[in-house]
């Protein structure tokens, strides 16, 4: 009995001993797990510490404005300085109170589609600084996870819009040109082409954008003239000329054309400006100036000349009838006859060549005239022309009548002189006779 109790008690303590162990394996093994989660999440912690540091670094030193809101309330909790100094504010207030000066219309816009969509994405603004001066921003913004926040990102862009508003309205002046301006690259494909261009040719921006211009403006033989001004652009990078180009309605026109190169910027490559003035009606009034000239240089000509075959045959023809009373033979009247006739008719040729118009405001001169052929005075009209006679002289044979005779001057306009040379001009065949004055025929002077 003793012994069977002693190992019972033996074996009762071997248990509680192993349980004991088995109890003390437990915490210990508890003690090291939960220290290895302590350890696990205080990494974590750290890593979090770490990311929401690099985060903040980022967020703080952003050249980007950034900034949590509500959607719903727009009320702003968090900004960077970024957009603290884009909109001039320098506190949260400051930077709520330019935010609510956003145009009714665009904080709509954003509301619905980050509610709708959960982002909003490069959206641009038009607003103003807390200091009054103008503001573009390009704003874009999504949705957080939890709650009706939402994170946004702004940009300002207030000076690429006044860089567009400039190239905007200097494209609207180069609109305003009655030339054509063009910009067409090496190979000849148009990339500009301005309102007076789709004036003077008939083909609108959209139909020539993209288009070779030699194609449409160059056509048959005229392919040749394109060519030898891309020749001198690509030599002398410029080229000054006149050619000769095609409508759209078919119709040809002359224009004065200056070609020059230039560079875009971003990258360097060469281009060509290219105005053009259409000059076919300049030109045509110019031929018609230039026959004009000629034909009044041929005029002037012709009527010195015919006046001084009327000086040379005129006094042949007045002599006629004081050699008639002189001759008494057939013969010799014969021979008269036929020089005063032959004189006649050379005047006759002389006033058809020589007969100008008669301009309105013009006067007449007059000729005084003696009975018995004494000297006579008188002053030419503005024509210049200078030959006069006194009417019917030839026609009723007046004697030795007598009247000046001019030369005719280089410039029609001058007023001509009276000289001493007492020759009859003969003028046009009158009957009748005149003691007093002489009108004289101006279309005959």
């Amino acid at each position: 009995m003793q012994v069977a109790g002693v190992e019972i008690l033996w074996a009762v303590v071997g248990g509680s001993a192993i349980l004991l162990i088995l109890a003390i394996g437990y915490v210990v093994v508890l003690v090291q797990s939960h220290r290895r989660v302590m350890q696990a999440q205080q990494a974590k912690l750290e890593e979090v510490r770490t990311s929401e540091e690099k985060f903040r670094g980022i967020f703080d030193n952003s050249l980007a404005g950034i900034m949590k809101f509500s959607v719903d309330t727009w009320a702003i909790s968090d900004a960077n300085e970024a957009i603290m100094d884009l909109c001039g504010c320098s506190s949260l207030e400051d930077l709520q109170s330019c935010m609510s000066k956003l145009p009714r219309s665009s904080l709509e816009s954003i509301h619905d589609s980050v509610t709708k969509y959960g982002f909003i994405a490069e959206y641009e603004i038009r607003t103003t600084r807390k200091d009054g001066g103008e503001l573009w921003m390009l704003f874009s913004a999504k949705k957080m996870e939890n709650g009706p926040s939402a994170q946004a990102v702004v940009v300002d862009i207030t000076k690429r819009k006044q860089f567009e508003e400039k190239i905007k309205e200097q494209r609207a002046l180069l609109d305003q040109t009655q030339d054509a301006i063009m910009v067409v690259d090496y190979d000849g494909t148009v990339t500009f082409w301005n309102a007076g261009a789709e004036m003077m040719y008939g083909w609108s921006r959209d139909e020539m954008t993209g288009r070779v211009l030699e194609e449409l403006l160059y056509g048959g033989a005229r392919r040749k003239d394109f060519q030898e001004a891309m020749e001198d652009i690509h030599r002398f990078k410029e080229w000054n000329g006149e050619h000769y180009h095609t409508r759209k309605d078919g119709k040809e026109i002359l224009v004065e054309s200056r070609w020059r190169t230039v560079a875009k910027a971003f990258n360097g490559k060469l281009q060509i400006l290219i105005v053009n003035s259409d000059i076919t009606e300049k030109k045509r009034l110019e031929s018609q100036f230039i026959r004009a000239q000629k034909m009044e240089s041929v005029a002037l000509l012709t009527g010195g000349m015919a006046h001084d075959l009327q000086n040379i045959l005129a006094p042949i023809a007045m002599s006629i009838h004081l050699l008639e009373p002189k001759v008494h033979d057939e013969p010799g009247l014969a021979i008269l006859k036929a020089v005063g006739e032959s004189a006649q008719s050379g005047l006759d040729l002389v006033r058809s060549v020589a007969d100008p118009p008669k301009f309105p405001g013009e006067e007449y001169s007059y000729v005084r005239q003696g009975n018995s052929g004494g000297a006579s005075s008188g002053q030419c009209h503005p024509c210049g022309r200078s030959s006069v006679e006194p009417r019917g002289a030839r026609a009723a044979g007046i004697g030795a009548s007598r009247a000046k005779v001019v030369r005719p001057n280089a410039v029609r306009s001058r007023r001509c002189e009276s000289t001493e040379t007492s020759v009859p001009q003969p003028v046009r065949q009158r009957t009748g006779r005149h003691a007093g004055g002489r009108r004289l025929d101006r279309r005959y002077c």
